[in-house]
């Protein structure tokens, strides 16, 4: 079995930059109170509406909560106002790309949505909320590319899933498998040489003579794509060789490879 030999390839989890400021973001919020501003008549009414949920897909901010009875004095402290029938939750929906008013306001305004509660005003928090919010908008447009790119290779799992159910009769032919061995120990030296794109090239290229022959080439190929950050294509991959070799002796080291590189993804 010719494998590939990486001996510093270890893939420390860690919490990614979005991943980390979408839970932040969702912490702060879910902590505090919408503001809702009423008019009746002539006088304008501020109520706190109570959170139940947060929820962020994409730019989308979604809130569930239930409107109560308070009222919001000019110190921002709450008081209440009557005590009715329990009120039905309501869902608001705002972008994180909505304009936020200046960087560090004395309450948070976004889009269509104000937060006002002590705890949430000037101070450590605040400044927590609008980083986090920068930081969602900064990487906003590689999240959406990121998601579109799972689903595709998603759809390609199944087809390949297929392919290796129709073929399952199919023998082992020894002309395939020394040229596929060969290639192998021709991307292996292009390895040793750092050229991975070429390393990728030549194992695509062994992998397409026979999809189910040589197995380890789906495991070399994922550590390559992981080693140069693409970890998309590194799950991808070895999922393929799960599917192709679904009783592997390594199963759960490469089960642990996945979940390591799925972490990854979100740095």
């Amino acid at each position: 079995m010719f494998l590939i030999c990486i001996s510093h390839f270890h893939l420390f989890a860690q919490i990614g930059t979005y991943t980390k400021a979408k839970s932040e973001l969702i912490e702060l919020i879910i902590s505090n109170k919408i503001r809702v501003d009423e008019k009746i008549n002539a006088t304008t009414f501020n109520y706190l509406i109570q959170i139940e949920k947060v929820e962020l897909k994409y730019d989308t901010l979604i809130i569930v909560a239930k409107p109560t009875k308070f009222k919001v004095t000019l110190s921002g402290k709450a008081k209440i106002l009557s005590e009715g029938e329990k009120a039905p939750t309501k869902t608001f929906k705002t972008s994180i790309l909505n304009k936020f008013e200046d960087y560090y306001p004395k309450s948070v305004v976004l889009g269509n949505l104000s937060f006002n509660e002590p705890t949430f005003e000037e101070g450590e928090n605040l400044k927590k909320f609008a980083d986090n919010i920068v930081i969602l908008r900064e990487n906003y447009s590689k999240e959406i590319e990121k998601n579109e790119k799972s689903k595709f290779l998603d759809s390609l799992l199944i087809d390949f899933e297929k392919k290796i159910q129709n073929n399952q009769n199919q023998k082992n032919n020894s002309e395939e498998i020394e040229k596929q061995r060969e290639l192998m120990v021709q991307a292996n030296l292009f390895f040793d040489q750092k050229q991975y794109n070429k390393v990728i090239e030549l194992y695509e290229e062994a992998i397409n003579i026979n999809l189910k022959s040589y197995p380890p080439l789906y495991y070399n190929l994922a550590l390559v794509y992981a080693l140069t950050e693409n970890y998309q294509f590194a799950i991808y991959n070895m999922k393929r060789y799960l599917i192709v070799e679904p009783n592997a002796e390594d199963k759960k080291e490469v089960q642990d490879k996945i979940s390591e590189w799925k972490i990854n993804l979100n740095n």
